[in-house]
């Protein structure tokens, strides 16, 4: 048992000591990892990051070692593992060098070293490419990467470019993608930017019938986030007239609450009244963050005709509004 409690106790000194020893090392290398906030704080006061960034920059380090190595150095940080990770990147070709390249780009993309992830935005690895992509690097590259021939690289730009609304016009393009998972990262991206030049193509998306359903609710939400509530109106009033598609219901009704005005709060609460248990939850679910305490009569009367899995949220949506919910009639069948 002692044995046990000794290695779930990390001890900064001797890890240091461990380090400078090659039986030892791999055992306290990987458990980095599972360091707690503050063992990661006592292990950057003890000065670790210094043999470990010497692990990671000696040529005759096995590789084994120095990938636990860079993963450590992505949770002590600093910037001379900033300037140890930078150059794995473009390291010798081959299996090793490229997963070596990979876990150095993670470990630069957690300490948000952006701007030393530039150059792996035009490596041949397509994993390479997608890290400094979605860390947003190099933001002028970013439009670019939205045409890579890999899909998961242009999702990631479009994640990217969230974070420099300046470039995010070049998302246009990426909201017709050939593949849905693009389009809607780049809706996503829409919402953070907030650019108006994007209205235009996010109605063409949330308009087309043949997208992806995800795409399609992203871009409602995204409309929502610039001003554009037509959409969305039109969704929901049509999933209650003629029983449209619930995906887009219930993003048109996450839209209709970012505006809250007294018509768009009526819209929601009609939709407590839709035959489909999910677009009720989330109308309960909008209603409650608002703190609309008119829709508690409503919310409380479909209690019943709501399935347990979706009844727990008009519950809470109660419990929010400051109106204790009642307690589930256990003889009551379970309806649908």
């Amino acid at each position: 048992m002692w044995m046990l409690l000794a290695l779930l106790i990390f001890d900064p000194a001797a890890a240091r000591q461990k380090l400078a020893d090659p039986p030892a090392r791999l055992q306290i290398l990987a458990a980095f990892e599972d360091l707690s906030r503050g063992e990661v704080e006592a292990a950057r006061a003890e000065g670790l990051a210094a043999p470990i960034v010497a692990l990671v920059t000696a040529p005759t380090t096995p590789v084994a070692e120095r990938i636990l190595a860079v993963r450590a150095l992505g949770r002590l940080g600093g910037e001379a593992a900033i300037q140890a990770l930078a150059p794995l990147l473009s390291g010798p070709a081959g299996p090793e060098g490229t997963a070596v390249a990979r876990e150095a780009a993670g470990a630069l993309a957690r300490l948000g070293a952006a701007e030393a992830l530039a150059p792996a935005l035009a490596a041949s690895d397509p994993e390479l490419r997608a890290t400094a992509a979605g860390a947003g690097a190099a933001p002028a590259q970013l439009c670019a990467r939205l045409s890579d021939a890999w899909p998961e690289v242009r999702i990631a730009a479009a994640r990217g470019l969230a974070h420099h609304p300046d470039q995010a016009a070049c998302l246009g393009p990426a909201l017709s993608d050939r593949d849905p998972r693009v389009q809607a990262a780049a809706a996503r991206a829409a919402s953070a930017v907030k650019n108006p030049t994007l209205v235009a193509p996010l109605r063409a998306l949330a308009g087309n019938a043949k997208a992806a359903l995800d795409a399609r609710a992203e871009a409602f939400v995204a409309l929502g986030v610039l001003g554009d509530f037509e959409p969305a109106e039109r969704a929901l009033a049509a999933h209650l007239s003629q029983g449209g598609i619930e995906a887009l219901a219930e993003a048109a009704i996450q839209a209709l609450a970012s505006r809250g005005n007294p018509a768009d709060r009526d819209r929601v609460r009609a939709a407590l009244a839709s035959p489909t248990p999910v677009v009720r939850a989330a109308a309960a679910r909008a209603l409650a963050l608002l703190g609309d305490q008119a829709s508690i009569p409503a919310i409380r009367a479909q209690l019943q005709a709501t399935p347990a899995q979706h009844r727990a949220v008009l519950q809470q949506a109660l419990e929010t509004l400051g109106e204790p919910s009642p307690e589930a009639d256990p003889a009551a069948a379970d309806p649908e």
